[in-house]
């Protein structure tokens, strides 16, 4: 089966894609796509032999008869009997999808908000960005993003900074084991618990520690960012920032490059978030 598609230029609006798990599984298969972070084919089973497995090819079918029922894809007549049918997928579907799998890198946000766990994957290709989620089980959600200022502002934005200003430099350390322990204790509306996490923080100053629980105490947004890339030789080289976002502060915390335990604290804004997450990305 071959497969004709355009992917948009830069100035076109292009659309969001909902895609079923069977539905995702399939157009990766015409995009000749192995995977994407945040999809798990494990359902996908293969014989001995490497063949798909009946209740797999099964699926597939469903996957492949879903697309062409919601106009995601067109089977083309083909010129010669026999020949291999030939299919076309719209430009959203291949740009937003191929922008996930053959992006430079990827963001992965995993945020807890009220005790709720969202993750967000976001990749660039060329001039187009896309945010990649899953708002329902086995339901995937492509999203278009402006390149990559629309994906340095869209992290921000999961992360639950603004503009506010965020100026000074290291506040202090603290152990991501304590760090933690306080957001726990702090789920637990447990004060005690919170204080004592914090002990652990080397600060300069109280006030810092003072802030860090009032942020704590106010149903902040917890996130952790992962930023994935390959280095020279093709190796995947992964680094972390931890972010606390409250009603009119926002820290974020950056593993020290002696010792990724110890996190230096920041206080955090949309641009410091952008600066960091951007330093880390190819170019």
């Amino acid at each position: 089966m071959t497969t004709s598609g355009t992917a948009p230029s830069a100035d076109i609006t292009v659309p969001g894609v909902t895609l079923s798990r069977e539905e995702l599984y399939v157009v990766l298969r015409l995009l000749k796509a192995k995977d994407i972070p945040g999809f798990d084919t494990s359902w996908a089973r293969v014989d001995a032999r490497g063949e798909p497995t009946p209740e797999t090819a099964a699926a597939v079918r469903a996957g492949m008869d879903a697309l062409v029922a919601r106009g995601w894809v067109q089977l083309l007549p083909t010129q010669t009997p026999g020949a291999q049918q030939r299919v076309e997928l719209p430009a959203p579907v291949v740009a937003l999808v191929g922008a996930c799998a053959f992006s430079a890198f990827t963001v992965r946000f995993v945020g807890i908000d009220d005790g709720a766990l969202r993750v967000f994957y976001f990749h660039q290709f060329g001039a187009l960005g896309s945010l990649h989620s899953t708002p329902q089980p086995d339901i995937h959600l492509f999203m278009p993003l402006n390149g990559r200022q629309g994906v340095l502002k869209g992290i921000a934005t999961m992360v639950g900074v603004g503009d506010t200003p965020a100026v000074g430099d290291q506040l202090g350390i603290i152990p991501l084991a304590a760090l933690r322990d306080a957001t726990r204790a702090a789920r637990n509306r447990d004060g005690e618990g919170v204080r004592r996490a914090l002990s652990q923080a080397a600060t300069p100053a109280d006030a810092t520690r003072a802030q860090l629980a009032q942020a704590l105490s106010s149903q902040p947004v917890w996130g952790e960012l992962s930023v994935g890339t390959r280095d020279a030789r093709g190796d995947t080289v992964e680094r972390d920032l931890f972010t606390l976002a409250a009603t009119g502060v926002a820290f974020l915390f950056a593993p020290q490059p002696h010792d990724p335990a110890l996190l230096g604290i920041y206080l955090a804004n949309a641009h410091r978030i952008g600066d960091w997450v951007g330093a880390q990305l190819p170019a």
